[in-house]
């Protein structure tokens, strides 16, 4: 099946050309605890200009094209108050980090008051300088744009109330504080009912409203390669119209007949047409977002939850589920706009989510060797237990697992050094093996140029063996084949390869990648 092709910009090393054409590798980086980290570690106080060369060249040799760089935006007294003084955050606080203190709590970066820099981390110049010097590394950068509210004391919640969801304040219906501000708006709140207090609502069925937010849109791509957007779904139309739309049809509004996200994203790319958009979403809204013009939405109902799901399961239902999305996903194109990750700021961490640091790991070699953009956390790499919360600047202490260690210190160099992961018009293929036991391996069989790559992943906790045919094996007689995760090298017979396949034994839960001419 052709493959939708998005503009993008992933440069991969410094020598690079700019490339339009292939999947992005990020990496997440939370703005203000990676600068504590990093403080604690050069024995200073830490701001964006301050961070060394050294540790940005340390996630370009891994081979990340893009860092995600969360919580750059001005907050306000109101939202930290707030994270610092709530029952509830103060007992999950407890709960994680057990001797945490009030300057530990930094507060959330998703109650942004404007979209300028914020003071603790830098100035706007020394956010260009950082994205100038991910370039020199053959990088770009994303940033974050909260499209559902604003913290409760953005100036525009004074300035232009309108903007937002409000009642009008009267003696006979006093406002309801457990879901709206002093001033009459609403708190931010999902289509189950959660309520974000520290957040002002956005009304996107007022025209003002959807030009202001694309005004503030406009601001994150003036500094930015790319676009991470918050809950993305909740400005959908039907989504806000279930949620808030008989609320502000008493003002008046009623529901717009075009899409904010696709005018806005238009109105973006018409500017800056290399600019990647990513949503997160939820509740089957990957495909609606994909139409508004998004290049790629999180895979975390899809991937990530069927990765997850072999709790009450047996193994071969389990395994059947992951091979039949996969397969199902690549041939829709699903797949390749998918944001495929096994953590981030809002998961739990990898190795706490799948009980065990092997488990952890064999959901990184499906995740991060299907196509689409690969998504990796802070702590992921070191295989990390304890969860970094959003409202805080450290996690509690742990020693880094050395068996992740070891696992991303050899699967990440293949990622990087075979283009064929990242081109998106590879021929990629899902197949099936022949044997007794065939059906405990993922294949995918990928080529681009003159490689071909064929990744066999078991899924079970067996040792399994396959014969997977490699049709377009180029050359006769014995040619070299590589297994890349062991550097070994074997000669096999071309005709025997094209016709009756590579014979591959894989060790359980655990991969092979073999490198062959095409």
């Amino acid at each position: 099946m052709a493959r939708l092709i998005h503009l993008l910009i992933a440069l991969m090393l410094v020598s690079s050309v700019v490339c339009t054409d292939s999947f992005p590798h990020i990496f997440e980086l939370s703005a203000r605890p990676w600068l504590y980290q990093l403080g604690l570690k050069y024995h200073k106080h830490m701001m964006l200009e301050d961070v060394p060369d050294s540790e940005i060249k340390y996630y370009a040799d891994r081979g990340i094209t893009h860092i995600y760089l969360l919580g750059v935006w001005s907050i306000g007294a109101y939202g930290l108050n707030h994270d610092r003084t709530d029952a509830g955050l103060l007992a999950d606080y407890k709960n994680i980090l057990p001797d945490f203190t009030t300057a530990d709590i930094i507060g959330s970066p998703f109650a942004v008051t404007k979209y300028t820099i914020n003071p603790q981390i830098g100035t706007t110049s020394d956010l260009k300088n950082f994205r100038d010097r991910l370039n020199s590394f053959g990088m770009k950068l994303i940033l974050d744009f909260v499209p559902n509210h604003s913290a409760i004391d953005a100036p525009t919640a004074t300035s232009s109330i309108d903007l937002y969801v409000h009642n009008t304040p009267s003696q006979s219906a006093p406002f309801d504080r457990s879901i709206m501000t002093e001033s009459g708006i609403y708190y931010g709140k999902d289509k189950y009912g959660y309520v974000w207090t520290d957040t002002a609502q956005f009304n996107y069925f007022n025209a003002d409203t959807v030009k202001a937010r694309t005004a503030d849109l406009f601001a994150v791509a003036a500094l930015a390669d790319g676009i991470r957007c918050d809950m993305a779904m909740l400005a959908v139309n039907e989504i806000f119209s279930g949620i808030w739309g008989s609320t502000v049809s008493t003002r008046g509004y009623t529901q717009p007949s075009t899409e904010f996200w696709q005018t806005a994203i238009a109105a973006i790319k018409s500017r800056n047409p290399d600019t990647i958009f990513m949503a997160e979403q939820y509740w089957g809204m990957g495909d609606k977002l994909l139409s508004l013009g998004f290049d790629y939405v999180y895979d975390k109902e899809g991937l990530y939850d069927t990765l997850s799901g072999l709790s009450g399961r047996d193994e071969s239902s389990y395994i059947w589920g992951i091979k039949n999305y996969v397969k199902n996903t690549l041939a829709s194109g699903f797949l390749d706009h998918g944001a495929h990750f096994i953590a981030n700021h809002d998961q739990d961490r990898a190795v706490y989510h799948w009980g065990v640091d092997w488990r952890a790991d064999l959901a990184g070699m499906v995740t991060f060797t299907v196509p689409g953009l690969r998504f990796h956390w802070m702590g992921q790499w070191e295989g990390y237990r304890n969860k970094l919360d959003i409202h805080l600047r450290r996690q509690k202490t742990e020693a880094a697992d050395e068996v992740c260690v070891s696992f991303y210190d050899n699967f990440l160099p293949i990622l990087r050094d075979h283009e064929v992961f990242h081109a998106k018009d590879a021929r990629i293929e899902y197949v099936e093996g022949s044997d007794n036991d065939a059906w405990k391996i993922l294949a995918l069989r990928m080529e681009h140029a003159s490689e071909g790559v064929l990744v066999a992943i078991n899924l079970s906790k067996e040792s399994a063996s396959a014969s997977i045919p490699l049709p377009h094996v180029s050359g006769a007689g014995n040619v070299t084949v590589k297994e890349l995760v062991s550097g070994t090298a074997y000669y096999r017979d071309a005709d025997t390869l094209r016709n009756q396949g590579l014979f591959v034994k894989v060790n359980s839960n655990y991969l092979q990648v073999f490198s062959y001419p095409v």
